[in-house]
C-alpha cells in the first residue's frame, strides 16, 4: 500500500487487523513497543507523504496498544520481572538510576552485536542511493521505508533497558527488523552495472559459506 497506494478496505480487514495487532502486541515486551512506534511513525509518514491513512492501519495499531496493555499489566508479568531483579541483580526495590545503568549496557551490547548489520546497511544504503535510477520520489519513499525499519530495530534494542535480563532469543525481533530494513534497500539497487553485479554475486557466496561454516561450528 504503501508504494502504490491501492485501497483495499473491508469490515474484515479491520477486524483482521485488529485482532492480530492485539495478537502481536502481547508477543514480548520490547516488540510490542517497537511494533507501537512503528505503526504511529508510519501513520506520521503516510501524513508527510501525503498518502491517505486507511482505517485498517488505525484498527492494528489499536490492537497492538490493547495487546501491549494487556502483556505489560498481567499479575504474572510483574512477579516474573520482580522475581528476576531479585535473582539477578539482588534488588528489591528498583533505583530509577539502575535503568540508566540498562540503557549504557544496551548500548555496549548494542556496538558488539549490531556494528556488522550496521555496516552492512550503509554499504547498502550507498549502493542503493548511487544505482537507483527511478523517480526521486520513490527514492525517497524507499529510503524512508528502511530507515523506519532501522529506527524500529533500535527501539525494540533500548525498550531492553527496562528489563533485568536480556536473552539471546530477544535479538530475534531486533534482526528481523534489520533484516527487513537492508531487504528493502537491496531489493530496489540497480544491478545493470557490471561491477555492483560482480560484487553482489561475490558477496552472496561469500554470505552462503559463512552460513554453512557457522553452521557446522554451532552444530560440531
Amino acid at each position: 500500500y504503501y508504494y502504490n497506494q491501492k485501497e483495499n478496505n473491508s469490515i474484515w480487514r479491520n477486524i483482521l487487523f485488529a485482532i492480530t495487532g492485539i495478537l502481536a502486541g502481547w508477543t514480548n515486551e520490547n516488540m510490542g513497543a517497537a511494533l507501537i512506534f512503528f505503526l504511529i511513525a508510519f501513520i506520521v509518514l503516510l501524513k508527510y507523504r501525503k498518502i491517505p491513512i486507511q482505517p485498517w492501519i488505525i484498527y492494528g495499531l489499536i490492537g497492538a496498544a490493547i495487546g501491549f496493555i494487556i502483556m505489560i499489566s498481567a499479575p504474572g508479568n510483574f512477579l516474573r520481572s520482580k522475581h528476576e531483579f531479585m535473582a539477578v541483580h539482588k534488588l528489591e526495590e528498583v533505583p530509577l538510576s539502575f535503568y540508566f545503568y540498562r540503557f549504557v549496557t544496551i548500548v555496549k551490547l548494542s556496538c558488539t552485536y549490531l556494528l556488522k548489520p550496521a555496516l552492512i546497511y550503509i554499504i547498502l544504503g550507498l549502493a542503493f542511493w548511487f544505482s537507483y535510477k527511478g523517480e526521486k520520489k520513490k527514492k525517497t519513499d524507499i529510503l524512508l521505508l528502511s530507515l523506519l525499519f532501522l529506527a524500529t530495530a533500535a527501539i525494540a534494542t533500548m525498550a531492553m533497558s527496562g528489563s533485568p535480563v536480556f536473552p539471546e532469543r530477544a535479538w530475534c525481533g531486533i534482526l528481523f527488523m534489520l533484516i527487513t530494513a537492508i531487504a528493502v534497500l537491496y531489493a530496489h539497487i540497480d544491478l545493470s552495472n557490471k561491477i555492483l553485479r560482480i560484487i553482489n554475486y561475490a558477496a552472496l557466496v561469500l554470505l552462503i559459506a559463512l552460513y554453512i561454516y557457522s553452521g557446522k561450528e554451532s552444530y560440531a
